[in-house]
């Protein structure tokens, strides 16, 4: 099916090219994957489709298990209504996979598809829909008027233009087409209809509309100079027309028109109409006689509430009819957006990324979207290459992006608003894309009840404003609370404010804020710290981020405790008198946050410890100096310098008997341990892990989070049972494993139970258990995957990576394994690597690639002997011998 387009099949169409289902004139709503899936079954009609082949088609190179598959399977059926038990499309073979029974028939040509409707536009279904059944409604001899309403660079022209062209290719219609044009004074009457007749004239049609006004509309043809043979009948008909007898005469004649083609006549920019052609519309409208008539209105809504235009009135009155009808363009979906990428940028790989930026950018207004792709293109950012675009440069470069066209369109609509008004506005993008009213009294002056009413107003009208809820603050303020209709009005009118008056309006904000928030601060806190830096108070932003970052540390937010940090550490530069022991607070946080985000060797990490180790040093701040301590510790372990690490626990124990820091203690004896364990000591390692699980507090939880970054009781057990199994004792290290899970479950937090699944992966892996390691796996990589946690991902990547290849040797597992290898290389991680190298010759080894084991083999011993990690040095040792002597038979 290399040249299929389309798959039709009962009712329904596949749109292959575009990916969309259609079921008749009207499309129905799926999902990427989901669509993914039908397509493939449909491919295969007949055909046992297993779930393996389904998983390798639908989500490469993707991990997923298999409920996502059940879930799509669901979806599609309820796109179809299909039934499991009585399927007509999608039948399940239990146990095995899929088939699709119904027909299937392949096009290649849209127009030759069986019921062709398909919509060249995307994100307009409904609006597509109803365009269609009111033209066939047309067709049938009953007149139609369809307003088609939208801000500016909504898209209604597009709607109507590709609608109109669609028709073309399906239908014979007369069009005509008219554009209202905005005035200072009065507009000409009937501008646009004597435009569309004039322009017919001009045509083919030139003889059959002058027969046909000579002798239904004879009052219009002095109006129309190209048609208008002068006499002194046309000078008469002239001279005596009213109003009321044009309306009539001109209706006639289009009815007249359209009994032998349907006519169609788009009237554009209807709120800058003349009166005379709002009366046509409302007379045409209510004309009860059938005529074969479509009338497309378009509009902005906004400017006739504004201006107050006597099309208000007739929309109003016309839209009760049953023959009339509004339709009201919004902005694209999300969904809309990426496949609006997806169409015009063939084989972008960010597409979907760029797409979620771009959304929240232009909260999907058709104009912005348009015109930013189009700028990221001229300025080089999309290239494309072989047949396939390339975004080049940071996604941060795209979120900067206003271009000049878009920034100009939205000063002109400022521009016309009164200075308070604009003022107004001003102070609201200060307080953010949403913002409180409450936070503008403060900020412009003036009563809230007015602030409020006029915020209201826009937000009716949808023109700057949405309504954004209510808030209720500590103190008692009930406030109603708005948002920018979307991100870019926000940015373009920010950048209006002058320099002195953005610190002055800041400033206010934050301090309004934190008066209304009182104690309760910190759950604003990155609020407030945007505040007060850019109204600038550095020292007071500083303290907020510092709780910004305790803050996202303890929900596991830890890339933005990072930023946080980061952001922190480079404000401290700026302030005097220096802050040592603030400046050593924000160190420990980065380091923690580092590591959960990047692992614990990475160059960083250290660099943060060792600044907050000499920092408490010189303050003599001896519990912060255990801190530093732990993290370095930390460092030790993932480098494998088991040596060190046993070093730097001992100092640890040392200090933390002195400060009576159980935690630390608890902390000191467990890296104790693992260095043992590390080293071969299997003895000392018991020892060390029983001390340190008889200091273990499940009430301590909460400290062990805010001090050391996850529960330690969880690492603990999560560790020790791995040394139970190398102890021989394979059952109690299964129930200790399993204690440990079920504990992080309990806590809600994510880093925590990421240990404790990574863990358990491994050990599976020693029980040789594939269908319990890939469960721990999997859910390990989702976790990490969705809260960034790199090291333990990697971990449960590997284990993922030696069972796919267990199970199926020329899968991908290999490759999992490798780039999971080289990815902890790459962040200077020594940790586990012998067991790892292990791993992949075993799979090299059933994949009959004895030299390729070898090599791994010889890498993993190479470790061991420069870091002195022995814990699995015997299997690698026996794993090497029993190779031995097939490696010269497999040698070429």
């Amino acid at each position: 099916m290399a040249s299929t387009r389309y798959l039709q099949f009962g009712a329904y169409r596949l749109d292959l090219a575009e990916g969309r289902l259609w079921r008749n004139a009207s499309a129905i709503p799926l999902s990427r994957k989901a669509f993914g899936l039908l397509s493939f079954l449909a491919e295969h009609a007949g055909q046992l489709v297993t779930k393996e082949a389904l998983l390798a088609a639908v989500w490469p190179r993707s991990v997923v298990v298999e409920a996502v598959l059940t879930t799509a399977v669901r979806e599609v059926r309820r796109a179809l209504e299909d039934r499991a038990r009585q399927p007509a499309y999608v039948q399940t073979v239990h146990g095995r996979g899929y088939r699709f029974v119904a027909p299937v028939q392949a096009h290649d040509d849209f127009l030759n598809s069986p019921n062709c409707t398909a919509q060249p536009l995307v994100g307009r279904d409904p609006e597509w829909a109803e365009l269609r059944a009111r033209f066939a409604a047309a067709f049938a001899g009953q007149r139609q008027i369809v307003f088609v309403a939208g801000e500016s660079g909504i898209g209604k022209t597009a709607l109507v233009d590709a609608f109109v062209t669609q028709l073309a290719a399906e239908s014979s219609f007369m069009l005509l087409r008219g554009q209202c044009i905005e005035h200072y004074g009065t507009g000409e009457a009937y501008l646009p209809i004597l435009e569309a007749l004039g322009r017919l004239g001009a045509g083919s049609e030139a003889a059959h509309l002058t027969q046909l006004l000579r002798q239904y509309a004879p009052s219009w043809l002095p109006h129309l100079p190209a048609l208008h043979t002068e006499n002194t009948t046309g000078k008469a008909a002239a001279s005596q027309s009213t109003s009321l007898r044009m309306l009539r005469e001109l209706t006639e004649a289009l009815d007249r028109f359209a009994a032998d083609r349907p006519v169609v006549f788009v009237l554009e920019d209807l709120q800058w109409s003349d009166n005379a052609t709002l009366d046509w519309l409302g007379y045409a409208a209510r004309r009860r006689d059938p005529a074969r008539l479509l009338v497309l209105a378009t509009y902005r809504p906004v400017d006739v509430i504004v201006q107050i235009r006597p099309l208000r009135t007739i929309v109003s009155e016309l839209t009760g009819l049953t023959n009339c009808t509004r339709i009201m363009l919004d902005y694209l979906s999300v969904e809309a957006v990426a496949h609006h990428i997806s169409l015009r940028f063939k084989g972008l790989c960010e597409s979907e990324t760029l797409a979620r930026l771009l959304y929240k950018r232009t909260s999907g207004h058709p104009l912005f979207l348009v015109t930013i792709l189009e700028t990221l293109v001229h300025d080089g950012m999309l290239t494309r290459e072989s047949g396939s675009w390339r975004l080049r440069g940071p996604f941060a470069a795209v979120a900067d992006l206003i271009p000049v066209s878009v920034s100009q369109f939205i000063e002109r609509r400022i521009e016309v608003l009164s200075p308070d008004d604009q003022r107004l506005l001003e102070a609201a993008s200060a307080a953010g894309e949403s913002f409180a009213v409450a936070t503008l009294t403060a900020a412009v002056g003036g009563a809230e009840d007015r602030i409020e009413a006029r915020c209201e107003q826009w937000a009716r009208q949808r023109q700057l404003l949405l309504p954004g809820g209510s808030d209720i603050w500590p103190d008692g303020t009930a406030t109603s609370r708005y948002r920018f209709r979307h991100a870019l009005f926000h940015d373009v009118i920010y950048r209006r404010v002058s320099a002195g008056r953005r610190v002055r309006i800041h400033r206010a904000i934050g301090e309004t804020l934190a008066r209304a928030y009182g104690t309760a601060s910190a759950s604003i806190a990155a609020e407030l710290a945007v505040h007060f830096e850019l109204g600038g108070n550095v020292p007071q932003a500083v303290t907020y981020l510092e709780t910004a970052v305790q803050r996202a540390i303890k929900r596991s937010a830890y890339a933005e405790a990072r930023s946080y940090a980061e952001k922190a550490l480079t404000l401290l530069e700026q302030c005097a008198p220096s802050r040592p022991d603030q400046e050593l607070r924000l160190q420990q946080a980065l380091a923690t946050a580092l590591m959960a985000t990047r692992g614990w060797a990475v160059p960083e990490v250290e660099q943060a410890l060792r600044r907050a180790r000499a920092l408490a040093d010189d303050l003599g701040d001896r519990p912060q100096i255990i801190v530093a301590l732990w993290g370095l510790i930390a460092v030790s372990v993932v480098r494998a310098d088991l040596l060190g690490t046993r070093a730097l626990s001992l100092q640890l124990l040392a200090l933390t008997q002195k400060e009576n820091a159980v935690p630390f203690q608890l902390a000191g004896h467990m890296e104790l341990a693992g260095a043992a364990l590390g080293l071969g000591d299997l003895a000392l390692a018991e020892q060390e892990f029983s001390l340190a699980d008889r200091l273990y507090d499940v009430r301590q939880h909460g400290e062990h989070l805010t001090r050391v970054g996850c529960d330690l009781g969880v690492f603990l057990r999560s560790w020790w049972s791995h040394l139970c199994w190398q102890q021989g004792q394979a059952a109690r290290a299964l129930k200790m494993s399993d204690s440990a899970v079920a504990l992080a479950r309990t806590f809600e937090h994510p880093f925590t139970l990421a240990i404790a699944l990574a863990y358990a992966a491994i050990l599976q892996q020693f029980n040789r258990n594939l269908e319990a390691a890939t469960t721990s796996a999997r859910e390990a990589i989702a976790l990490c995957a969705e809260h960034g946690f790199v090291y333990y991902r990697t971990w449960a990547e590997i284990i993922l990576g030696w069972c796919e290849g267990m199970d199926d040797p020329a899968g991908h597992g290999v490759s999992r394994i490798e780039q999971g290898i080289d990815a902890l290389s790459a962040a200077s991680v020594q940790r586990s690597l012998p067991y790892f190298h292990g791993l992949l010759a075993e799979i090299r080894l059933r994949r009959g690639e004895s030299a390729a084991a070898e090599r791994a083999l010889v890498a993993a011993l190479e470790i061991v002997a420069a870091t002195g990690e022995r814990w699995w040095e015997a299997e690698l040792s026996r794993m090497r011998e029993a190779l031995v002597p097939n490696l010269s038979g497999s040698q070429q």
